[in-house]
């Protein structure tokens, strides 16, 4: 096998714990392909904020360095393969037009690539992506369907890399839910506070919620937690996903739309991982991975209610392993990536 120079980039600051899907995409992949003994490293910015002396940080995880720092000081780099993972938009036209690079290949775990084709810059950017990328990454067809409709390089579907945990049958004693994401209106928090204060009334349970800390509507969404009452619900920050999915009866992925969100998130496949039973919306390309039974539309915190009293009261029954509708596995993923590498013309 030859060893290649992977640099795997993303615009989202990949500082430690991992709080968020694309953050941990981006760190499985790199671990993934260094076990294939390739050269792996990583780059990602750090918000202005967190670095107002523009500073350039590194440091070895597991034998991959991570360098993370600003648009000005890390894009100049030379490396035979840049896999970029992000979504079509300006923050990817430093690294694209500044790094050298032999192939550059892009990954968008977006459900619907964040509708860049309406964005003002999206002829700027479709033009870079097709002169610039050889090939797109995508989970979906649904996504392909989208990408081939505005882009006119290559697209490949492959799934994403999964954390893989240990499956177990300990439960809380409790029927509880656990909803673990941003706390921001379109991730369908509020249909979630809203179907649990309903159910609370109706029986014994909990709800779990673990907040990201990353956007800026934590507090509204505190306030409205006050205004219906906090009995029984429990509020965490960032919490280890294996133990708290073991915990739970049932994990809720809820949201609006396929925008702005994963395509396949992974914690879909923790949940199952750990024997966890999900409840997540119906939008985008989720029903070529996953039963439908498991998935339903948006916006109806009614309908998401009635699913969580069905999956309770037949819960003895349930078996998650029967969710996922195609296997997933780490190794033959990563293989793929390699050969898509490898294949793509200089």
């Amino acid at each position: 096998m030859v060893k290649i120079k992977i640099v795997l980039f993303t615009h989202v600051s990949t500082e430690f714990p991992l709080t968020e899907g694309l953050r941990k995409e981006v760190w499985l992949t790199a671990k993934e392909l260094f076990k294939e003994g390739h050269n792996v490293e990583i780059r990602s910015f750090i918000p202005d904020k967190y670095n107002p002396f523009k500073k350039k940080t590194e440091c070895i995880k597991e034998g991959i360095k991570i360098i993370r720092g600003t648009i000005f000081n890390m894009c100049c780099f030379k490396t035979e393969i840049l896999h970029i993972f992000s979504h079509p938009c300006p923050d990817i036209y430093p690294v694209i037009n500044f790094a050298k690079y032999t192939k550059c290949f892009l990954t968008i775990t977006d459900g619907e690539l964040c509708r860049f084709w309406k964005g003002k810059l999206a002829p700027i950017i479709s033009s870079m992506i097709n002169k610039k990328v050889n090939s797109i990454f995508l989970q979906t067809d649904y996504q392909k369907k989208i990408a081939d409709k505005y882009l006119k390089c290559k697209t490949v579907v492959i799934p994403p890399i999964i954390p893989i945990f240990s499956q177990t049958k300990k439960k809380s004693k409790t029927p509880s839910i656990l909803f673990m994401s941003h706390l921001i209106k379109h991730k369908g928090i509020y249909e979630v506070l809203n179907a649990f204060k309903e159910l609370r009334e109706e029986q014994k349970i909990n709800l779990i919620i673990a907040d990201s800390k990353i956007t800026k509507d934590t507090k509204k969404v505190y306030e409205y937690i006050s205004r219906i009452g906090t009995k029984n619900i429990y509020l965490k920050k960032v919490v280890n996903p294996e133990t708290e999915l073991s915990n739970a009866w049932i994990y809720l992925y809820y949201f609006n739309s396929a925008n702005n969100t994963f395509s396949l998130p992974l914690s879909l496949f923790e949940s199952i991982q750990t024997n966890t039973p999900f409840i997540s919306s119906d939008v985008g390309g989720m029903n070529e991975y996953f039963n439908s039974d498991f998935l339903i539309k948006p916006g109806n915190y009614k309908l998401l209610k009635k699913k969580i009293k069905e999956l309770i009261k037949d819960y003895s029954k349930l078996n998650a392993g029967k969710i996922l509708l195609k296997p997933v596995n780490n190794k033959d993923i990563t293989k793929q990536l390699i050969k898509e590498y490898a294949s793509a013309s200089s």
